[in-house]
């Protein structure tokens, strides 16, 4: 059961919002049955909205038909923010990202099939030491088949427990 409360809690205070973005990870994750679930909570406090936006991964959207798609964009959901991380599928497969370059490809081209704009959320670092050109140009070829309406950009956190922490250590020490 997906709570509702701070929906109908902030509807009390801000009436006139265009757009409604949800966050907590991906959303996007959610079968479409949920988000038309969500969307109908959306209309019913909020009958001025425009669109619907979430973060996503590849992998949320693969499950998806285009029809489910563009069910979900009719009840607004629209600029969806995909991580893609990068374009290199050397480092998809060693981060587990469970997608690679052609799949980012592939249900990007569904979204734009559904008419839903999306934005990539993209790594830079990702593709480690020595392989940054690598990733970068790996990363465009990929964007470049596409259409994104914005491309936004963040470092890599890396944690001392993931593979990649242990990779690090190994080439400096």
């Amino acid at each position: 059961m997906i709570d509702y409360t701070i929906i109908i809690l902030a509807s009390k205070y801000y009436h006139k919002v265009p757009r409604i973005f949800f966050t907590g990870a991906n959303p996007f994750v959610l079968n479409t049955e949920k988000l038309k679930e969500l969307a109908k909570m959306v209309k019913e406090y909020y009958p001025k909205y425009e669109t619907i936006g979430c973060f996503a991964r590849i992998t949320d959207i693969t499950p998806k038909t285009v029809e489910e798609l563009r069910e979900l964009h009719a009840l607004g959901y629209d600029g969806i923010t995909i991580g893609v991380e990068t374009g290199d599928d050397e480092m998809l497969a060693f981060m587990n990202k469970g997608f690679q370059s052609k799949d980012t490809i592939e249900q990007c081209k569904k979204l734009e099939e559904a008419n839903i704009s999306y934005n990539f959320f993209y790594l830079t670092g990702i593709s480690g030491a020595g392989r940054a050109e690598i990733g970068a140009k790996e990363t465009a070829k990929v964007f470049n088949q596409l259409h994104p309406r914005i491309i936004e950009s963040s470092m890599l956190t890396i944690y001392k427990n993931s593979e990649l922490y242990e990779e690090i250590l190994c080439q400096f020490f």
